[in-house]
């Protein structure tokens, strides 16, 4: 299962969850997370104002969101009314998330039918290696046409 490459900050941060968020940008790795894309290019940035275009603005979970937003915005010396400008509109930002799943579940089920070609063949590749024919005259694999 793929979580879309997302880091374990852009993880806490995409689920509001600001306690985990300060311990992750406290750490020697705050760096390379807030750099960090997913396999969408996304940043832990882009993805919490993502969430926050998802969220509900009546929600204790939006307001936690801003609040990450802000932090992040410390952390990497962004002003925060820039961050504003930037976030998507809903409608948007529910149909890129549509397009986002789609893609994970065609990368999951790909990954699973390549697992399953390997498999089969590995199959096969025993079968060819250690298969011996009870009756091998039957099963010759040379015919000579000659004899009668």
């Amino acid at each position: 299962y793929e979580e879309g490459g997302r880091s374990p900050l852009q993880l806490c941060a995409v689920h509001g969850r600001m306690d985990c968020t300060k311990v992750l940008l406290s750490t020697q790795d705050a760096t390379h997370w807030l750099e960090r894309k997913d396999s969408f290019g996304r940043t832990v940035m882009q993805v919490t104002l993502d969430q926050i275009a998802l969220t509900s603005p009546d929600t204790p979970k939006h307001e936690e969101l801003w609040a990450i937003a802000e932090l992040l915005c410390e952390a990497t010396q962004t002003s925060f009314h820039h961050a504003q400008q930037h976030v998507p509109n809903s409608e948007q930002a529910a149909t890129d998330q549509i397009n986002r799943n789609r893609l994970v579940r065609a990368r999951c089920l790909q990954a699973q039918e390549s697992a399953r070609a390997e498999q089969i063949l590995q199959g096969q590749q025993a079968i060819a290696r250690w298969y011996q024919p009870k009756h091998p005259e039957l099963f010759s694999t040379s015919f000579d046409l000659t004899q009668q």
